[in-house]
């Protein structure tokens, strides 16, 4: 380990045992050290935007990446905006999944077909998004989903390459994959006129 990390680590250490209460700092040591269930205890005893800045500090101070899947992880199925606005730019945020390594399905085609469902959003806007599915009903439930409130339902498709699916989940039943970088040659599988059309929320 070299010097540089060595200290990182245990400024991240000192840092959290100072300002964070002590359920909470308790978990802190076995996580530095690569303790994946001390990791996930850790994210679970923080509140919302504390999980984000942590992850961020946690890949910076690079522990072992077993325990930093784990706070990963947990973190983006808890609330990924926290951890987006932590990481502040797709460049850092994508450095933290390549870091992790997470372990992809094997059954990933090399182009995986992948959909996004989103309201109010832009094309331009939802074609630049993290979070896409390999689920086609999915997507459309997504759009669907807050479209009366928000307007504008929009379901993309394109082809991303597995080497840029950082992580897969399927924890909530969505088949949720998160690319690196936003897919190449999207198109459009249903906009609002195509819900108002099969009499959809628009």
């Amino acid at each position: 380990m070299s010097a540089v990390i060595e200290f990182q680590r245990a400024m991240l250490v000192h840092g959290i045992k100072k300002h964070m209460p002590a359920y909470v700092a308790e978990h802190i040591e076995a996580t530095v050290q690569g303790d994946a269930d001390a990791a996930l205890s850790l994210n679970v005893a923080m509140s919302d935007h504390e999980r984000g800045l942590v992850a961020v500090a946690l890949w910076r101070a690079k522990i072992p990446p077993p325990a930093f899947r784990e706070f990963l992880a947990a973190t983006w199925e808890h609330d990924h905006r926290h951890l987006i606005h932590a990481a502040q730019t797709r460049r850092r945020l994508a450095s933290m999944f390549r870091y992790a390594a997470f372990i992809l399905p094997s059954d990933l085609p090399d182009m995986v077909p992948v959909w996004r469902g989103t309201s109010k959003l832009s094309q331009a806007q939802s074609a630049r998004g993290y979070s896409w599915t390999t689920s086609k009903e999915v997507a459309y439930w997504f759009a669907r989903r807050f479209a009366s409130i928000n307007g504008n339902p929009l379901v993309l498709a394109a082809q991303a390459p597995k080497s840029d699916v950082a992580f897969f989940t399927n924890s909530r039943q969505e088949h949720e994959v998160v690319l690196l970088a936003p897919p190449k040659g999207v198109r459009v599988d249903s906009a609002a006129s195509d819900f108002k059309a099969e009499g959809g929320a628009a």
